[in-house]
């Protein structure tokens, strides 16, 4: 049994040698972009419904420096949110709380804008568990937190 070992630690040893000697000669230097959005507040659009004014921090408007960068080949983009996107404007309130049968407006959003990636803040769990365990569902991308703990199974 100790001489399968030893062979079997020289054949790995050779293999990762090997490995190792091949792997600079296929290296490749990748750009890559991180776009962060934080503190959306339900500002999908560029209109600040509560105040009836214009607004020029949105989604939209992300969306569409989001787009130009995708659109330059020599890099590639990872869009991050950095959470509280469900409160603020009334069209999020709606989906939260009044239209809770369709899809929620910005899972439909962000999904759209392919999001790669998503932490979850604290206003994004004020709404409550219908509204936070829905939105999860219908997220493409993971939506992640560092401290939160399913209290049924005792998970992560």
């Amino acid at each position: 049994m100790k001489r399968h070992s030893i062979t079997l630690s020289i054949f790995l040893t050779a293999g990762l040698l090997f490995v190792n000697a091949i792997l600079p000669l296929h290296a490749q230097t990748v750009k890559l972009k991180l776009i962060e959005t934080s503190d959306v507040h339900g500002s999908i659009f560029p209109w600040d419904f509560t105040n009836d004014k214009a607004t020029s921090a949105s989604l939209a408007q992300v969306y569409t420096y989001v787009e130009e960068q995708r659109a330059d080949k020599s890099q590639s983009v990872i869009l991050l949110d950095n959470g509280d996107i469900l409160q603020g404007q009334p069209l999020v309130y709606y989906y939260n709380f009044e239209d809770t049968k369709t899809g929620h407006i910005c899972a439909s959003v962000m999904n759209y804008m392919k999001y790669d990636a998503a932490t979850v803040g604290n206003h994004d769990i004020e709404p409550g568990h219908p509204v936070y365990d829905k939105i999860v569902k219908e997220f493409n991308f993971p939506w992640m937190a560092a401290n939160a703990v399913d209290t049924k199974t005792g998970e992560p």
